[in-house]
Order: C-alpha cells, then sequence, then structure tokens
C-alpha cells in the first residue's frame, strides 16, 4: 500500500513539474515581420529586384511600391520606407531582445530601410539604393539636388497636431531656418521653437528607438554652439539654451529640412 502510494505521490511531484515547465520554459518564436505606411503587415520584404536601370518608369515604381510610399511627391526621385524585424525567439523567463513590435504587442527588434529611386528626364530609373537611415539621411542633399521644383511636405502623422513645421527667411543674405517641432508624440509634449542656420550645423543623426513606425523619422541635430529654444506646453513658456535639437517629422518633411540645412538658399512655396 505504501509503496502504490509513493509511486502515486512520485508521478503528481512529476506530473507538476511537467507543468510548471511547461509554463515558464517555452520558448515563444516571432516571425519575420515587414510593416510599410500604408499596406498591411507581411513576412516579405519589397522586392526591388523588379527594378531596371533605364526600364523602369517612375509610374511603375509607384505601382508596384505602393505599400511603402513615403509621400514624397517629386519627379526625379521615389522615397519608401518600412521596417523589418527578423524572427525572433523569446528565451524561457524572458522577453528576448529589447523593442517591441509595431502594436507593442511583444519584444522585439526593429530596423528601418529606405528605398530611394532616381529617375532621369524621361521619367526611367536611374539607379535605386535600399538605404539605413544614417545613410539615407547623409544621401538626402544630392538625391535632391535634381529636383526642378521641391514639393510641399504634407505631415501625414497627426494632420491637424503637425509635428514638425519650419519656414526658410533670408535675412541680410543669410538663410536662417525657424522650426516649430515636437521632440515626441503625444501631444502633451513640450513643443519647441528654435532659429539656426546651416553654418550652425555640425551634424545630422537618426534617433533609435525600440518602437519606430514607418510612417515617421525621428532626427537630432547636432549644433557647434548653444541657441536659445523656446519651449511651450501649451500653458506656459520658457526658454533655455541646447546645443542638440530632436524632431519628429514625416518623411518629405525631414527630406527638404535636411536638404534645406545643406545647400543654398533657394526660394520655395514653403
Amino acid at each position: 500500500m505504501s509503496i502504490i502510494h509513493t509511486q502515486s505521490m512520485r508521478a503528481l511531484v512529476m506530473l507538476f513539474v511537467c507543468f510548471c515547465v511547461f509554463l515558464a520554459g517555452c520558448e515563444v518564436l516571432l516571425r519575420t515581420s515587414v510593416v510599410t505606411p500604408n499596406g498591411p503587415d507581411t513576412e516579405a520584404e519589397p522586392n526591388t529586384s523588379t527594378i531596371q536601370a533605364g526600364v523602369t518608369t517612375r509610374a511603375e515604381i509607384i505601382q508596384q511600391f505602393t505599400d511603402i510610399d513615403s509621400g514624397w511627391n517629386g519627379k526625379r526621385v521615389f522615397f519608401g520606407r518600412w521596417l523589418r524585424s527578423g524572427a525572433t525567439v523569446i528565451p524561457p523567463g524572458g522577453q528576448g531582445r529589447p523593442g517591441c513590435d509595431y502594436q507593442g504587442r511583444a519584444v522585439r527588434a526593429w530596423t528601418a530601410r529606405n528605398l530611394a529611386v532616381e529617375f532621369n528626364e524621361q521619367g526611367k530609373v536611374v539607379r535605386y539604393q535600399v538605404l539605413s537611415d544614417t545613410e539615407f539621411l547623409d544621401q538626402l542633399p544630392g538625391l535632391l539636388s535634381a529636383e526642378e521644383h521641391l514639393p510641399e511636405p504634407v505631415d501625414r502623422l497627426r494632420p491637424r497636431v503637425p509635428t514638425t513645421t519650419f519656414k526658410i527667411n533670408n535675412v541680410l543674405g543669410k538663410k536662417v531656418i525657424d522650426i516649430f517641432a515636437r521632440e515626441d508624440i503625444p501631444e502633451d509634449q513640450p513643443a519647441w521653437n528654435g532659429q539656426i542656420t546651416p553654418d550652425q550645423i555640425e551634424r545630422v543623426s537618426p534617433v533609435r528607438i525600440p518602437c519606430p513606425t514607418a510612417l515617421d523619422f525621428r532626427v537630432v541635430i547636432h549644433l557647434k554652439s548653444e541657441i536659445e529654444q523656446e519651449l511651450d506646453n501649451g500653458f506656459k513658456k520658457k526658454n533655455r539654451r541646447v546645443k542638440t535639437l530632436r524632431l519628429r517629422a514625416n518623411v518629405p518633411t525631414i527630406a527638404l529640412l535636411i536638404y534645406f540645412l545643406h545647400t543654398p538658399y533657394i526660394s520655395t512655396t514653403q
């Protein structure tokens, strides 16, 4: 009787241990995921291998890459953007790599990719590149130099509360850029305003965050010296001295801003 009782207890203990291991020790596999600004989540990245220099037209690029279209309305350049997260295994008792999925459902890491396609006067592809955020920012002035008429950016993030706007002023022959921005969303983050000139810029770099979106860009403008920045939280304004400016905006707005920071003053509709 005692032997049977002992064996039964051992079986119950083993069953309990297995149950605990099952609950706490199972790895969770998150599949590769691609997030685009205009389309559904997928597991495959955009297929750029179909682009042929001298053959593929601008109309075909726009049609094929509608899901990643960033909203740039120029004639000589197409910009697309998407996020990719590789297959991720969440270990037992852990949350995997730092980061999160598109809707914050689980922890994972994301990498942004930017497609830049250049066209000639006939609307045929000259070349295309898939760039990281850093590469994209570095090459923007050159990519946009072929545009005859720079389009006005439209903030598709929050149309009623623009995240970033700017105005170009010509003060005594010197270009002054007046920026109004928010460092982040939601809207309760303080808005800020500051004026800079191109010769004050040391460099512009992307900001890596755990939960990016395919719609927008986050950058930090590093300055050679401090400037006056006005903060406004909707109730009170205050000034402070800063050497970096952080902002968030859609790709067309960031593209124009970086372009004006690196080129001589030109007349636009801004």
